[in-house]
């Protein structure tokens, strides 16, 4: 047992032990006592002891106040979004996660000193329980850390005690990415002729812009055969929310895409159309959409993806006779369709407005497996040659 010099423990009935840790004195020079009683055999109340002491000599020590008592999770994590630096989306999906998962929760009335990763485990096998799919458990998890890890640096807490609950966490396979190859890209391309936004989808699938950049195109930005990709329609994160034009988060994004003559004229016939639709309701024309808009509705509204999907590109897929897959598939199929015909990866990077060659390579690692078999025959072909000119 430890000396009263630093802390002592004290039977306080049946597997009830009162810890108490001398602290140093503090900024007013008064000295003080941390006092826990803890439930368990007498080594836990030994084991907590000297945690706490571990604490005072490391400096990760958080001292007691009646604030941190006092503050549940709940209360932390909504004064946590609060001040978070994100996009409006983002926050949005953190009140979200909050709201639903952790407010009514046991553990989010909780005090944030007394949450153990025990606790944070039987949370997730708790909503592991409820059905909830892995993918979504997985989220709150990154909420959570995100939080408490700030936590720790408010000095609220010594340590995260999230890091040690997620061996129960269920593995998130990533989802198969839906690739369309060289002859079903044709079958689509062929589709589009008919469909009254043929022009995105071709465009989509020839440059391997995000949905959201396309969506945010001017005409303004269409200079010859070349598109200045500069910005991305962001949707509303909530009702009452407005669309938001951005600048890309990253240098890379900003770029300038080559498109074929055929895009190029598919474009042509859709602005023409455009036009003819606007000159036909007139002033009833978006009221408040951005003016010079490549993609937008019959009105002139922003259009969403939900409803793209919906209304146009699933039905497309069906008289294509191709599978189901995600507008966002598209760049997917025009990264891989390009390494698999043999571009440079750095120019297939510069194209989609990765950030950095890397996370090209680990994205698209699949088809560059496949490369290198080829890459070797190519060789081994040429050294062949070679031989039989000797």
């Amino acid at each position: 047992m430890a000396s009263r010099t630093s802390g002592n423990i004290t039977a306080r009935g049946e597997n009830r032990w009162l810890v108490r840790i001398s602290l140093p004195a503090d900024e007013n020079g008064k000295r003080s006592w941390h006092s826990k009683t803890v439930q368990g055999t007498l080594k836990d109340a030994r084991a907590y002891m000297t945690t706490k002491l571990h604490e005072l000599d490391s400096g990760t020590y958080v001292r007691q106040t009646q604030t941190t008592q006092k503050r549940t999770l709940r209360q932390y994590m909504s004064e946590w979004v609060d001040t978070k630096k994100a996009n409006a989306r983002t926050i949005a999906d953190y009140r979200g996660i909050i709201r639903r998962y952790v407010h009514d929760h046991p553990i989010g009335m909780m005090r944030v000193q007394d949450l153990r990763a025990d606790h944070i485990r039987r949370f997730y096998i708790e909503l592991q329980e409820r059905g909830l799919a892995p993918r979504t458990v997985q989220y709150v998890h990154s909420v959570l850390h995100s939080a408490l890890k700030r936590a720790v640096k408010d000095r609220l807490i010594a340590r995260n005690p999230e890091e040690d609950a997620r061996d129960v966490l269920e593995k998130v396979e990533r989802s198969e990415k839906q690739v369309l190859t060289l002859e079903q890209a044709r079958r689509f391309i062929a589709a589009t002729s008919s469909d009254r936004y043929g022009a995105l989808w071709l465009l989509l699938l020839e440059t391997g812009l995000r949905p959201g950049e396309a969506l945010g195109l001017k005409w303004s930005d269409l200079e010859g055969n070349v598109l200045r990709v500069q910005r991305a329609l962001k949707e509303p994160a909530s009702k009452g929310a407005e669309w938001r034009l951005e600048r890309p988060k990253t240098k890379k994004a900003v770029r300038a895409v080559p498109i074929t003559d055929r895009t190029l004229q598919a474009l042509r016939e859709h602005r023409k159309k455009q036009a003819e639709e606007r000159l036909k309701i007139g002033e009833y024309w978006a009221d408040g959409c951005e003016d010079g808009l490549m993609f937008t509705s019959s009105i002139g509204t922003y259009l969403r993806l939900s409803n793209l999907h919906r209304r146009s590109f699933k039905p497309l897929l069906e008289v294509a006779k191709l599978p189901p897959m995600r507008i966002y598939d598209l760049r997917h199929s025009s990264a891989s369709l390009l390494l698999a015909l043999g571009e440079n990866p750095k120019v297939v990077q510069e194209r989609l407005g990765h950030a950095s060659i890397t996370l090209t390579m680990d994205t698209y690692s699949h088809v560059l497996e496949g490369m290198q078999q080829q890459a070797t025959d190519r060789l081994g072909a040429a050294f062949s040659e070679q031989l039989k000119v000797s």
